[in-house]
Protein backbone atom coordinates (compact mmCIF):
# COMPACT_ATOMS: atom_id res chain seq x y z
CA UNK A 1 0.00 0.00 0.00
CA UNK A 2 2.91 2.88 0.54
CA UNK A 3 4.62 1.55 -2.40
CA UNK A 4 0.88 2.68 -4.34
CA UNK A 5 0.56 5.58 -2.00
CA UNK A 6 4.13 6.93 -3.31
CA UNK A 7 3.09 6.34 -7.22
CA UNK A 8 -0.53 7.41 -7.27
CA UNK A 9 -0.81 9.81 -4.04
CA UNK A 10 -3.54 8.20 -1.90
CA UNK A 11 -4.34 4.57 -1.04
CA UNK A 12 -6.53 2.49 -2.26
CA UNK A 13 -10.13 1.98 -0.54
CA UNK A 14 -10.46 -1.52 1.64
CA UNK A 15 -12.76 -3.61 -0.51
CA UNK A 16 -15.18 -4.07 2.14
CA UNK A 17 -15.27 -0.53 3.71
CA UNK A 18 -14.12 -1.42 6.98
CA UNK A 19 -11.15 -0.49 8.88
CA UNK A 20 -7.68 -2.70 8.85
CA UNK A 21 -6.27 -3.37 12.67
CA UNK A 22 -2.65 -3.82 12.92
CA UNK A 23 -1.34 -5.02 16.43
CA UNK A 24 2.37 -4.50 16.86
CA UNK A 25 4.98 -3.73 20.04
CA UNK A 26 7.10 -1.74 18.18
CA UNK A 27 6.64 0.01 14.94
CA UNK A 28 9.45 2.01 13.02
CA UNK A 29 10.35 4.02 10.45
CA UNK A 30 13.84 3.28 8.24
CA UNK A 31 15.84 0.51 8.38
CA UNK A 32 19.44 1.38 9.29
CA UNK A 33 21.80 -0.25 11.01
CA UNK A 34 20.31 0.66 14.22
CA UNK A 35 17.15 0.67 13.24
CA UNK A 36 17.72 -3.42 12.29
CA UNK A 37 19.27 -4.01 15.62
CA UNK A 38 17.45 -2.96 17.73
CA UNK A 39 14.15 -4.45 15.97
CA UNK A 40 15.66 -7.75 16.37
CA UNK A 41 16.54 -7.40 19.42
CA UNK A 42 12.79 -6.37 20.69
CA UNK A 43 11.77 -9.54 18.12
CA UNK A 44 14.22 -11.24 20.39
CA UNK A 45 12.39 -10.84 23.50
CA UNK A 46 9.12 -11.76 22.00
CA UNK A 47 8.08 -7.91 20.79
CA UNK A 48 5.84 -8.13 17.59
CA UNK A 49 7.44 -5.64 15.55
CA UNK A 50 6.70 -3.64 12.14
CA UNK A 51 9.60 -2.08 10.17
CA UNK A 52 8.44 0.52 7.52
CA UNK A 53 10.96 1.37 4.96
CA UNK A 54 11.18 3.08 1.05
CA UNK A 55 10.72 -0.06 -1.43
CA UNK A 56 13.75 -2.34 -1.24
CA UNK A 57 16.91 -1.81 -3.82
CA UNK A 58 19.97 -3.86 -3.17
CA UNK A 59 22.05 -0.34 -3.24
CA UNK A 60 21.32 1.62 -0.07
CA UNK A 61 20.78 5.35 -0.51
CA UNK A 62 18.61 8.08 0.44
CA UNK A 63 16.00 7.86 -2.71
CA UNK A 64 16.05 4.13 -3.34
CA UNK A 65 15.91 2.78 0.08
CA UNK A 66 17.86 0.07 0.96
CA UNK A 67 18.54 -1.84 4.39
CA UNK A 68 20.79 -1.45 6.96
CA UNK A 69 22.32 1.81 6.00
CA UNK A 70 23.90 4.03 8.43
Amino acid sequence: MARKMLKDGEAPAIADGGEESYDYDLFVIGAGSGVLRGSRTAAGFGAKVAICELPFHPINSDWLGGHGGT
